[in-house]
């Protein structure tokens, strides 16, 4: 059995690497991490013709699967 005096000293070791841990983290400024990743519209809208007959997929998505665009419909949302 464990003296006193040795569980206080695990225990303080024990805090103090949380505490390194802890303070080694680096913080995220605002603006910082993922840059906005493009939706469908985003990327058809610079192909030819809007993309009609592209074959278009996900980076992580395996290469037999996509989707092909057939048809689009455009149309303004007035406010």
């Amino acid at each position: 059995m464990a003296s006193a005096h040795t569980t206080m000293k695990l225990l303080r070791r024990a805090m103090a690497t949380a505490t390194e841990a802890a303070v080694k983290v680096p913080l995220k400024k605002p603006g910082e991490g993922h840059p906005k990743r493009k939706n469908l519209f985003d990327v058809v809208k610079v192909l030819p013709n809007w993309g009609v007959g592209s074959k278009v997929a996900k980076s992580h998505w395996r290469p037999e699967t996509f989707y092909q665009i057939t048809e689009i419909k455009l149309y303004k949302v007035c406010d």
